[in-house]
């Protein structure tokens, strides 16, 4: 059950050593259970002899959380079955290594004809929904339908020493979004919500900055939904964004068949809507309108109708965090301690406009080359750098310190949708709050008193 890494061992396990941010590790053993009592007789095995364990799903974080510092390595890939459906209250139960893609599959065979769907939808497919449960990751459809731990109904937990937990609504917050500070999923109840009549996905392209913010700021200050229709998702790509993909669409399957973006676009805007379809087509041409105002020219903007067309314009807003990736691992091959370096704060009661303008003005004067993107939704902008070299690097830390401090001064938050594990945990550490992780620490005290569980992630942060 548990594979020890010797030399051999741990090239053959490598891929288990490192996550999307592109932070290694290293680790002595590692285990892929398949059941919850396999799980269980693990971590006692672990604690009797006093092993660190890191928990680890579908390795597409980007913090390193699920990176290993020593010990063992928890994989729950292997558990991705269905455990139990209820088609009459429209819940799924299933273990945490099922990813999004294959729960999507799951829905469809099991409910059928009902048309229901998971509305948590981070953009990554790959990810798996214990991943989505200890992240508590949101994802675009957030700005409509809500934060995503409304969507768990209750979870089974093993403990560090072996013993299983049960939660339900009533208590279950206390762990969603925790990064496996108290134990590992073994069992996830996820509630679903009736797929929408009609989807349509637009792209409105800018070829001035102030255009794009402006037209954001709109988008933000008025509702955008009728009885029949609503505007369910607002994501925004910079230029920098939109060359990275061009530069890489052929790798891309998802995306060769779009159109090429024009070079002289300064920003996008990627709006999704649902409902009645007349409803989503008179709310279409209303956005058009809008658009076209602040010079997006109707002509050039793409829409597409139907869940599967719609899927090829979530791939392009996708593809802006895959090049980044891309870019990572290729400077990598210069400087293999890189990683990436990215923000994920939220400004709540801020103008959309006013915070990308700062974001863009601190971005420019660092010299370093950069990308923006993410939700208009409480300007919740990820601001990617991309450091060349470990002088670049240590700057690059220094200004996302810098704009935490900053967000954190105008009443804005620092944990958006990516979790903090061991990278963002380096460049928060003394500016987070410490109502924010004392949390993290009440939860270790009560369930992993020896912190074995994930070390050198939030938790083990002293006063």
């Amino acid at each position: 059950m548990v594979r020890r890494l010797s030399e051999e061992m741990s090239e053959k396990y490598q891929e288990f050593l490192i996550d999307e941010s592109k932070y290694q590790g290293w680790a002595e053993s590692i285990s892929f259970p398949e059941t919850e009592e396999e799980v269980c007789q693990i971590l006692r095995q672990m604690k009797e002899n006093k092993i660190p364990v890191t928990i680890q799903g579908g390795k597409t974080g980007i913090t390193g959380a699920c990176v290993p510092a020593g010990g063992h390595i928890l994989n729950v890939s292997r558990m991705n079955r269905v455990l139990f459906s209820d088609p009459e209250n429209l819940t799924v139960t299933v273990e945490p290594g099922m990813t999004l893609m294959d729960l999507e599959k799951e829905i469809l065979r099991i409910f059928g004809k009902k048309k229901v769907f998971w509305p948590v939808q981070p953009t990554e497919k790959s990810a798996t929904v214990g991943g989505v449960a200890a992240t508590a990751a949101q994802g675009p459809n957030e700005f409509f339908y809500g934060d995503s731990r409304q969507y768990f109904v209750s979870a089974r937990m093993v403990c560090m020493d072996g013993h299983v937990e049960e939660w339900d609504r009533s208590n279950l917050a206390q762990i969603l979004g925790r990064e496996g500070t108290a134990g590992v999923f073994t069992a996830l109840t996820l509630r679903l919500v009736p797929k929408p009549e009609e989807i349509w996905g637009i792209c409105f392209f800018f070829r001035e900055e102030e255009s794009v913010a402006s037209f954001a700021d709109e988008l933000n200050e008025r509702e955008w939904k009728s009885k029949g229709a609503r505007l369910t998702a607002k994501e925004y790509l910079d230029s920098q964004s939109m060359r990275l993909i061009q530069e890489r669409k052929q790798d891309m399957a998802k995306i060769r068949e779009l159109p090429d973006v024009d070079e002289s676009f300064e920003g996008m805007v990627y709006l999704e809507l649902e409902g009645n379809p007349d409803e989503v087509e008179a709310l279409a041409e209303e956005l058009m309108e809008l658009a076209a105002q602040w010079d997006s020219d109707p002509d050039e903007a793409w829409a597409l109708s139907g869940e599967m067309e719609v899927e090829k314009l979530r791939a392009f807003r996708h593809a802006a965090a895959e090049s980044v990736n891309l870019c990572v691992e290729a400077n990598r091959k210069q400087e293999p301690a890189l990683t990436k370096l990215g923000s994920d704060y939220r400004y709540p009661g801020q103008k959309f406009s006013e915070v990308l303008a700062r974001s863009r003005e601190i971005m420019k004067d660092s010299g370093l080359e950069y990308t923006i993107f993410g939700h208009l939704d409480e300007a919740h902008l990820h601001m990617n750098l991309l450091p060349k070299n470990m002088e670049e690097y240590q700057k690059g830390c220094e200004i996302l310190r810098v704009c935490a401090r900053a967000c954190q001064e105008v009443g804005g938050v620092l944990i958006g949708e990516h979790g903090i594990g061991k990278l963002k945990r380096r460049i928060l550490e003394g500016i987070l709050p410490k109502e924010e992780w004392k949390v993290y620490r009440e939860l270790k005290q009560r369930y992993d008193p020896d912190f074995l569980l994930n070390p050198e992630n939030i938790s083990l942060w002293e006063e």
